[in-house]
């Protein structure tokens, strides 16, 4: 059988892609009209702080390093209710992910979803910061 098209056979072959290496995770986690606006809050003021903008997302993120820094302060049984209103987190997938939605995980170690994870770390984080944490040590 001939080629239809002479140039095809006249083209290199392609080498095969490698997997990046800063692959990222994103979490989304359920929010009511109070938390959404502390995060918000509090990412205008890490821009302030920075002196530069801050998107949202990378504001919940660094909130989730920190309070994954901190999980003595967390409470697993607060109340959790799907609000159909989401926030985003970015997390290294071959990093810091495997810490909450891993095998050996937070999720799996106490029997909670991702989503539900997350979103007890982020509350534990805000409440931290409320209660006399300083934005620097999220920054």
């Amino acid at each position: 059988m001939s080629i239809i098209n002479p140039f095809i056979d006249e083209l290199p072959s392609r080498q095969p892609e490698k997997p990046r290496k800063n692959r990222i995770q994103n979490i989304k986690f359920p929010i009511d009209a109070v938390l959404k606006l502390k995060l918000r809050t509090l990412c205008k003021q890490m821009s302030r702080l920075k002196g530069e903008v801050i998107s949202q997302t990378n504001c919940n993120t660094m909130l989730l390093r920190y309070g994954l820094k901190h999980l003595d302060c967390v409470n697993w049984d607060i109340p959790y209710r799907d609000s159909k209103m989401y926030m985003h987190t970015q997390l290294k997938k071959e990093t810091e992910y495997p810490l909450i939605g891993g095998p050996f995980g937070l999720a799996i170690r106490y029997g909670l979803s991702e989503r539900r994870t997350v979103y007890c770390i982020m509350v534990a984080a805000l409440r931290r910061i409320e209660q006399g944490g300083t934005l620097e040590e999220i920054i």
